[in-house]
Parts: structure tokens; sequence; C-alpha cells
């Protein structure tokens, strides 16, 4: 690793460039160590990255949620906030689809109640139905036929079938609640995907921190930041 921080020395311009560093929290102590030692004049500072909601569960450990990214500043370069008055932005929305391969179908870690479909009207692109949970054994065919609808599941564009993020019942509620999105996709084993809210939405709310400005045409709400969370530091 030192090695490669080393090229990467001569390579970045020392009076305006950035250099960003991911890692998990088995190395981001040395990590550390060696980027003040590497890049003693540089501005370093670490974020973290949540990269699962609700944890990765690790036999025997605490979850992890979260990984490390490391910003290096060189010269001139600094981070760029919005102006105060500037538009707010929306919300980041989670993928519905499982993205760690321990966790796809079939698997310990996986289990067997978030492979199911979910159906989704033809003409109006709207969530119809959210079907039962197939078994590790049965067939996408087996789940039962919709007429004028697509039934859904959470497979990768190379063939892998995953799991989705939510059981059907969280994923139902959160749908009548107005916090799950729909967009077509152009993966043709998946040709829709799915994004919704964790359930602490309604907490940023009533905190002001985030804030409803509307509905899309999928049932969907527009839920945005605000500065709430910095107004009351103020106060």
């Amino acid at each position: 690793m030192e090695d490669r921080l080393t090229v990467a020395k001569q390579l970045l311009n020392p009076e305006n460039s950035v250099l960003i560093c991911t890692i998990d929290e088995k190395e981001y102590l040395r990590l550390g160590l060696l980027l003040e030692k590497v890049f003693p004049a540089a501005h370093i500072q670490m974020i973290s990255i949540i990269i699962n909601p609700s944890g990765a569960k690790r036999d025997n450990l605490f979850s992890r949620s979260d990984e490390y990214a490391f910003i290096v500043l060189f010269g001139s370069a600094h981070v760029a906030h919005p102006e105060g008055n500037g538009p707010e932005k929306e919300v980041r929305w989670w993928y519905l689809r499982r993205t760690d391969f321990s966790s796809r179908r079939g698997t310990v870690k996986g289990g067997v109640a978030q492979f199911y479909p979910i159906y989704v009207d033809d003409a109006t692109h709207k969530i119809v139905h959210i079907g039962s949970p197939l078994s590790p054994d049965q067939l996408i065919t087996d789940a039962p036929v919709i007429s004028g609808a697509t039934a859904v599941f959470p497979i990768r564009e190379d063939g892998v079938e995953m799991n989705w993020g939510l059981t059907g019942d969280s994923l139902r509620k959160l749908l009548k609640e107005g916090v799950v999105r729909v967009t077509p996709s152009n993966n043709k084993n998946q040709p829709y995907v799915f994004r919704y809210l964790s359930a602490n939405y309604k907490r940023k709310i009533k905190d002001g921190r985030w804030r409803v400005e509307g509905t899309r045409e999928d049932g969907s709400k527009i839920v945005v930041e605000t500065k709430g969370k910095a107004l009351l530091k103020q106060k």
C-alpha cells in the first residue's frame, strides 16, 4: 500500500489535486498513518460511507453498516459547499436489491424471506402487488401471473439471483406511505429498479432535516434536505 501511495505522490499536482482512498474498518488506522507519513503537507479528512443501513451481519461480531474514505487535499484544493440560498437537494433513496454477493438467493445469510415477485402495472409502471417469497428450490415461473403486470425479481445483469433488501411486509408498509420509487431499467433480467426510504425518514421530517415537497407520478413522495439540522445547532 505504501508503494502505491508513493507512486501516487509523483502523479498528483501538489498545487491543486485530490486523492481519495476507501477502506474497511480492518485497515483504516494503518492507512491513516501511511497517508500522514507520505503526504505530511496535505490536509487529510476521513468520512464514513453507509453501504448497508440495516448492517451486514457477521457471525460473533457486531454488524457493519459503513466503510471509510480518506480525502487528501493538496494545495488549494478544498471542499465546495453549496450556497446557503441555493436549491434544496432531494434525499438519497436506497436501492431495494441487495448488492452483497454473500446475501444472494439460497444462501444462509440471504435467508428465504426476501426473494419474492413485485408486480408492476405495464401501463402505469406502478406497483400493484407484492407476492409471497419463493423457496430456493422454486423457479421464478412458479410465481402467480397477474394480467397486465410484470413480475419483477431481484436479478443482476449477469443472471445472479439476489434478494430484496426488505421483507414483503416491510415493503408493503413503505409503499403505502409513499416512500417506494419505481423506474424502468435496461436490465432484461430485472426490468424495473426500486428505491426506498428507510423507516427513520419520519424522524428526519419531524426533526426538520427533511421536508415533503410533493408527489411523483408513481405515487412516491418528493423529499428534500433542509437546513433544519444546522439551525438547531445554532440555537
